[in-house]
């Protein structure tokens, strides 16, 4: 059986996905910036991969 929620309940459970969400967003955020201070902390700024690819959009 269905229970019928209140406005406040459906609020609640509203701001809680939204919380989840942003968390998670922020979370790809912070790991991004976190990479990108490293590597020019340690003059470390490109991987292979990434050295490849850039070659081949220039050729």
């Amino acid at each position: 059986m269905l229970k019928r929620i209140t406005s406040k309940e459906f609020l609640a459970i509203r701001e809680y996905r939204l919380k989840n969400k942003i968390l998670k967003y922020l979370g790809i955020y912070y790991l991004i910036n976190h990479w990108v201070s490293f590597r020019l902390k340690h003059k470390f700024f490109a991987l292979p991969f990434e050295i490849l690819f850039f070659k081949h959009k220039k050729a």
